[in-house]
């Protein structure tokens, strides 16, 4: 089994293969890390930093990203009790999703 170091930089390597246009946290703070970190990636593969207008932040911050005209697609990357209502929104949104997670725990059933 993979150690977690390696798949989370294996998750960051897929994420940058494509460029980001845009990025949601809970808190402002995270949000700051991950726009530092990911115009970091984006500079290297010669992709425009990310648009401060596209940057997210607050407990609606799902929705807001679901309804910007700027966004193709959206990886769900919240905890499982959330993927339910998120993904509702992105499909009902009419975007490109991927779920890191499923959306339903086993032990629940």
């Amino acid at each position: 089994m993979r150690g977690d170091a390696a798949r989370k930089r294996d998750q960051a390597e897929l994420r940058a293969a494509v460029p980001r246009t845009s990025s949601a946290d809970l808190f402002q703070d995270q949000l700051d890390k991950a726009r530092e970190n990911f115009n970091k990636i984006q500079q290297e593969k010669g992709y425009a930093a990310l648009d401060a207008s596209q940057l997210f932040v607050g407990p609606n911050a799902w929705q807001q990203m679901a309804g910007s005209k700027e966004v193709d697609a959206i990886v769900i990357a919240t905890p499982p009790y959330f993927h339910p209502q998120h993904l509702e929104a992105v499909v009902a949104a009419r975007k490109h999703v991927y779920c890191e997670k499923p959306c339903v725990d086993v032990r629940e059933l």
